[in-house]
């Protein structure tokens, strides 16, 4: 019979002989992560992770200091002090693609562009509630 479950972080080593994980290794078990697994007579045969991620957005800077480099840094820094002493150890925002000096910006300030494309998922918009 096909199962469901959270797999506990102390079972992740058993993830180890299936991608990403067999590339990339185990996340960091720091709280932010969760592993739901299908499990058929006891074998893993599908996971997925769960990753909390904060979303660091809107950025606004007042027209007459946008240039100003030490707003921009200045909420960086104190942002990334802000986060860490969270233990929030990375941060993802969103740019408009025609937002070409942002976009720029982003990168000189130590913001890498993700790989892929981002995707948004409504669960409330599945049903399960009607379901249930």
């Amino acid at each position: 019979m096909l199962t469901f479950r959270e797999l506990p972080s102390d079972e992740w080593p058993r993830l180890l002989d299936h991608e990403p994980f067999k590339t990339s290794g185990l996340p960091v078990d720091n709280g932010h992560w969760k592993i739901l697994v299908a499990e058929l007579e006891g074998q893993i045969v599908g996971c997925s992770g769960v990753h909390e991620q904060v979303h660091w957005d809107p950025w606004w800077i007042a027209p007459d200091h946008r240039g100003n480099a030490g707003v921009v840094r200045g909420l960086v820094r104190y942002g990334a002090e802000f986060l860490l002493g969270y233990e929030i150890p990375q941060v993802f925002c969103t740019i408009d693609d025609a937002r070409v000096l942002s976009h720029d910006l982003a990168q000189r300030l130590g913001f890498e562009p993700a790989p892929g494309r981002l995707y948004i998922l409504d669960l409330t918009a599945l049903g399960l509630e009607e379901a249930s």
